[in-house]
């Protein structure tokens, strides 16, 4: 059965299934209904061309988006990698992830939300083990982005106050990780 805006199954289903990136996407048509499944890796080739669309003359702002959502794709992809158990390919998505964000931060430097989103995939990365060098080693890059925001925030409206709130929010739970030393 399906509405506007939820869907629900009632069926036993064997593992492995996963509705999501790794299965199938079942369109929801208008009235509700549900249109036939298709395989998941054709949102990911879609995603694959939208970035590689954007011509080299595009904004930085632009490319740091499309960038950044192709991380965040291979976050959520890594996700459920880690909630099926398999590590290795979880940390295949997750250093994808990562690696898209350093791309998109290099596109555009002061995007907030890119530079927090590196510095959270770095963190998880790095384990519980790895994460006192990454205070020493980007610090600095925590108060960078935490004062980028804050004066963003100090002009923003609407929905770009809503972002920049969000990588606040962000910014402050990665503290444990990046502040410490730090003097307040």
């Amino acid at each position: 059965m399906a509405s506007a805006s939820s869907i629900s199954m009632v069926e036993d289903l064997g593992r492995p299934i996963v509705i999501g990136y790794l299965g199938f996407a079942v369109p929801i048509l208008s009235g509700g209904g549900v249109g036939p499944p298709f395989p998941t890796y054709a949102i990911l080739e879609d995603l694959a061309m939208w970035l590689n669309d954007l011509p080299s003359s595009a904004p930085k702002r632009a490319r740091a988006e499309r960038l950044g959502m192709s991380g965040a794709s291979e976050k959520r992809i890594g996700i459920l990698y880690k909630r099926e158990g398999d590590h290795e390919q979880e940390t295949k998505a997750y250093v994808s992830a990562c690696e898209y964000y350093r791309r998109a931060l290099a596109a555009d430097p002061v995007n907030h939300w890119v530079m927090a989103q590196y510095l959270s995939m770095r963190a998880v990365l790095a384990g519980t083990e790895g994460q006192k060098a990454l205070a020493r080693e980007f610090g600095q890059w925590w108060s960078t982005v935490r004062q980028i925001v804050l004066w963003e925030l100090s002009s923003a409206s609407g929905e770009s106050k809503a972002w920049g709130h969000g990588t606040l929010a962000e910014i402050e739970m990665l503290s444990v990780i990046y502040k410490e030393g730090m003097l307040d």
